[in-house]
């Protein structure tokens, strides 16, 4: 034997212990979040096959190779099994859900600690004639005054010929949308 054979086949050992071992060394999380992957399409595959076995049941009492006692036997049996497995999918998929929500709750609680709080119209009325004024609205509908408006970012009232918040340099122009 050749020495560079030898050392091909240590290089393959080598590689075949780390594909064999690989399993092993995965992170914990995800060996669970596999196994929650596995128990719901194991729970689905256990419902598609008593789903099938009541199938054939019906079919093959229809066709009367099974007795009226068996029948109901085995029907109040393979039942119950769907009973167990639709319950165990509706909790999985309620655990899911939880988690979800979970995880978004904590997502919209580190965002709104990190953005500041929108800022809120004070004026909902017009100075001048004292109609009904939308958020946004840089003049008036019914009389046509020109309206203060707000900065998105600080809340600092502005002129609406403004088109730089002074307090903090924030843009106001609002961008024209097409018909």
């Amino acid at each position: 034997m050749s020495i560079s054979s030898i050392l091909v086949g240590i290089a393959l050992l080598f590689v075949s212990v780390l594909v064999v071992g690989q399993p092993w060394w995965k992170p914990q999380r995800r060996m669970r979040s596999e196994t929650t992957v596995l128990s719901a399409a194991t729970l689905e595959s256990q419902r598609e096959a008593v789903y099938a076995a009541l199938a054939d049941l019906d079919f093959d009492y229809s066709v009367s190779k099974v007795n009226d006692d068996d029948y109901r036997a085995t029907r109040t049996r393979l039942m119950a099994q769907a009973v167990s497995v639709l319950q165990q999918l509706d909790s999985t998929a309620a655990d899911a859900e939880a988690q979800v929500e979970a995880l978004v709750r904590s997502r919209r609680t580190r965002r709104s600690k990190h953005r500041p709080a929108p800022a809120t119209s004070s004026a909902a009325q017009c100075p001048t004639c004292g109609a009904t004024v939308a958020e946004g609205d840089r003049f008036c509908a019914k009389c046509g005054t020109t309206l203060n408006t707000i900065c998105p970012n600080c809340g600092r009232p502005t002129a609406a010929a403004d088109h730089f918040c002074a307090k903090c340099g924030a843009a106001l122009v609002t961008e024209v949308q097409a018909a």
